[in-house]
């Protein structure tokens, strides 16, 4: 993660930072680039994502629920097939199929990257106090639809809330309207985790659509 202070200029295309041009972090390689060498977002593997270090170690998992902006080179990296002399076989023909959809390939995720969410996080309960699974799933899923207000003309329900500054999403991006989220910002999460600025997710909901990740 390379400091703000150390980065005058865009990592990609040497364009000097001002009021204008704002520093962005990718979220693979870490390096400070500007918003046009990094406008596109992706869900990241959970063991690819370079976290902003003031975020605190057990919120990790949460910044991976959110789709990463990433940089051109890192995109074009991602994007880019194995050569074919590396590795032989149905293997190769697997993964050769997977790096040519890299939105495919970032959107699984390991049953043991899954696993390791320890707190509610609508109310930030210990979930080791509920018991199994299916009771931590059911006591995820009552705190996502008490009291959340109805998504128009989606059926889809979320939590509404004010950003507090210690948040795993600070310095996370919406991914509608590409801006960073900050202390105090209106948030709202849908019940299936995925974490927007409530204007954005209002407006989206109000043109009929569904989750803008899931659609």
């Amino acid at each position: 993660w390379e400091p703000n202070e150390q980065a005058p200029d865009c990592r990609r295309c040497g364009k000097w930072f001002n009021l204008i041009v704002r520093r962005h972090h990718c979220r693979r390689c870490g390096l400070v680039v500007c918003d046009k060498c990094s406008n596109r977002v992706m869900l990241l593997p959970f063991s690819h994502i370079v976290v902003d270090p003031t975020v605190p170690l057990e919120q990790h998992y949460l910044v991976s629920l959110q789709p990463q902006r990433v940089c051109d080179g890192c995109f074009e990296e991602l994007s880019r097939p194995p050569p074919p002399n590396t590795i032989h076989g149905s293997r190769a023909e697997s993964i050769h199929s997977t790096m040519s959809h890299p939105s495919s390939l970032m959107m699984r995720r390991s049953p043991s990257a899954q696993s390791i969410m320890m707190e509610c996080p609508v109310c930030g309960k210990n979930l080791d106090a509920y018991g199994g699974t299916n009771e931590q799933e059911l006591h995820v899923q009552t705190c996502l639809n008490a009291n959340t207000p109805a998504a128009a003309l989606s059926g889809i329900r979320y939590v509404v809330y004010k950003l507090p500054s210690n948040s795993a999403l600070m310095g996370q991006e919406c991914v509608i309207c590409l801006e960073e989220f900050v202390e105090g910002n209106t948030m709202a999460r849908l019940n299936c985790f995925c974490t927007f600025h409530h204007g954005c997710i209002h407006s989206w909901f109000a043109k009929g659509k569904e989750c803008p990740i899931h659609s």
